[in-house]
C-alpha cells in the first residue's frame, strides 16, 4: 500500500533548509538543460539519486507477482469512470466516478491499486468531462446557461457537486486542480501503457505530489518557504537517507 501524505503545516524544523528547491523540483527550472554542464557533482548526483528511486528495486519480480490484480482492478476503475457514450451525462455517472477515483487516491481499505492510478484516471475523466460538455452542450436543457460558461470551469464545477464535502478542504477546488496536475504529471510518466504506473516507487508518488504542490503555490504567488511545503519536502528527505 503506497504511503499516504498526511500534511501538519505547523511544524517548525526545517530539515531542508541547505537544498535549494531547484534540486528537488528539477522540472520547475527553466535553465536545467541549458546548464547541466555548470552544476555541481553533488547537484548532478542529487539529481540522478532522485530519478534512480523513480522505479521500484524490484520492479520486475513485484509486477510479476501483482499484474493480475492489478490489471483487473484498474479495468474496474476505467470501466466505473467511463462516461456513457449513447446517451446524456447525468450526476449519478459523476458521483459515481468521483467516488471511486478518490477511494484509490485516498486509499480507502480494499482499494488495492496505489494511489498514482486515481491521479492518472482523475485527469483523463475531467478531460473527458469537459469534451463531452463540449460536444454536447446544445443538447442540454440549460444549454443557455452552459454556453455561458467555459467547458473547463462546468467540468469543475460538476465534479465538485458530485464530491462529498470534506470540512477540513479550505479550497476544494483548488484541490482538484492540483490532482489534476498531478495525474497529469503521471500520464506523461506513464507512456506507453498505463500499466508501467505499477513499477514506479512510492518516492515517486511522494515526488509528483510535491512538485504539483509546489507549482500551485508558485501560481498562487506564494514563497516557496511556507511550512506546508517545508513538511512535503521533509517526505522526500525522509527517502534519499
Amino acid at each position: 500500500m503506497p504511503r499516504r501524505h498526511n500534511i501538519s503545516p505547523g511544524r517548525q524544523e526545517n530539515v531542508f533548509s541547505q537544498i535549494a528547491p531547484s534540486q528537488l523540483y528539477p522540472m520547475s527550472t527553466p535553465t536545467f538543460t541549458n546548464n547541466w554542464t555548470e552544476r555541481t557533482a553533488d547537484e548532478v548526483s542529487r539529481y540522478e539519486d532522485i530519478c534512480g528511486r523513480f522505479i521500484k528495486f524490484n520492479a520486475k519480480r513485484d509486477f510479476f507477482d501483482t499484474w493480475e490484480t492489478v490489471v483487473d482492478s484498474w479495468t474496474a476503475l476505467l470501466r466505473i469512470t467511463s462516461l456513457p457514450s449513447n446517451k446524456p451525462i447525468r450526476r449519478t455517472h459523476v458521483i459515481t466516478a468521483v467516488n471511486a477515483l478518490g477511494s484509490v487516491i485516498n486509499g480507502h481499505p480494499g482499494v488495492s491499486l496505489p494511489a498514482r492510478f486515481g491521479y492518472f484516471q482523475l485527469a483523463n475523466f475531467l478531460d473527458a468531462l469537459e469534451f463531452r460538455i463540449r460536444s454536447e452542450r446544445d443538447t442540454w436543457p440549460n444549454a443557455l446557461d452552459w454556453r455561458r460558461g467555459r467547458y473547463t470551469t462546468i467540468a469543475y464545477d460538476m465534479y465538485l457537486d458530485a464530491l462529498s464535502s470534506d470540512p477540513r478542504a479550505k479550497s476544494p477546488r483548488q484541490e482538484v486542480l492540483r490532482r489534476r496536475l498531478i495525474g497529469r504529471r503521471w500520464r506523461a510518466y506513464a507512456e506507453p501503457s498505463s500499466l508501467l504506473l505499477a513499477v514506479y516507487s512510492d518516492f515517486a508518488e511522494t515526488f509528483m505530489y510535491i512538485s504539483a504542490h509546489t507549482e500551485r503555490e508558485a501560481e498562487l504567488g506564494r514563497p516557496w518557504d511556507v511550512s506546508i511545503v517545508q513538511d512535503l519536502r521533509r517526505h522526500v528527505e525522509n527517502n534519499l537517507v
